[in-house]
């Protein structure tokens, strides 16, 4: 039986990342040359406090939050598993708020923050894509404004996605969103409103800016 290649393993680690997969088999084929197989013992620290530069994919295993320099303090631990990513808040230039522990013997996928970064800011379509995949897998966008509508978000990023035909841009209104939505302007208005806040996109009078999963 033939033994797939570190290459061929990686593709498939990424693969099972529901937004990584959403980018494209040839994002994810880029992506896979800069990924890094690393095996984490129970109890070992994959990641501090204060770290940044790489996200960690559980290929197989379990990771959790700690707070290894004050352990006293109130934790409620966030566990993660295989398909899992830590490290998202690192797209937005923000480090480790937490320590990450391995719960168990564990198979991991390091891959450099800035060369999503850099790929999902050159490339809008692949971006709202990787958008539309995170707002079906989460059911929701942690923000401040007002009710969520998952099947709302969803249709609405898969239409700036079809207008933005390649661009950065989409210069389509809000009612002229809703129009074609079939829902009440307030209800675009609110919607947009929490993709902004998600770092998404930019609103601008007369257009959407297509920018990220997170800001800079």
């Amino acid at each position: 039986m033939p033994v797939m290649s570190e290459t061929l393993k990686a593709v498939a680690a990424l693969s099972r990342v529901p937004w990584i997969a959403a980018l494209g088999p040839t994002a994810v084929d880029e992506l896979s040359t800069y990924a890094v197989r690393k095996g984490a013992r129970k109890g070992q620290v994959v990641a501090r406090a204060g770290q940044a530069g790489e996200l960690v994919i559980i290929v197989s295993g379990c990771l959790e939050h700690a707070r290894l320099n004050d352990p006293s303090l109130p934790l409620k631990p966030k566990r993660y598993g295989p398909g899992d990513v830590v490290g998202m808040a690192l797209l937005d230039g923000k480090r480790h708020e937490l320590d990450v522990v391995a719960v168990e013997s564990s198979s991991l996928l390091i891959l450099p923050v800035d060369v999503v970064r850099e790929r999902l800011l050159t490339r809008p379509q692949e971006t709202i894509r990787a958008m539309a995949a995170l707002s079906q897998s989460r059911g929701r966008v942690t923000t401040t404004s007002g009710e969520h509508d998952p099947k709302l978000e969803r249709r609405l990023v898969e239409l700036l996605l079809e207008l933005s035909h390649g661009q950065r841009a989409v210069t389509s209104t809000r009612g002229e969103l809703a129009k074609k939505l079939g829902v009440p302007r307030d209800d675009v208005i609110r919607q947009l409103e929490r993709m902004e806040e998600a770092g998404w996109v930019l609103m601008r009078r007369g257009r959407i800016e297509l920018i990220s999963l997170s800001r800079r």
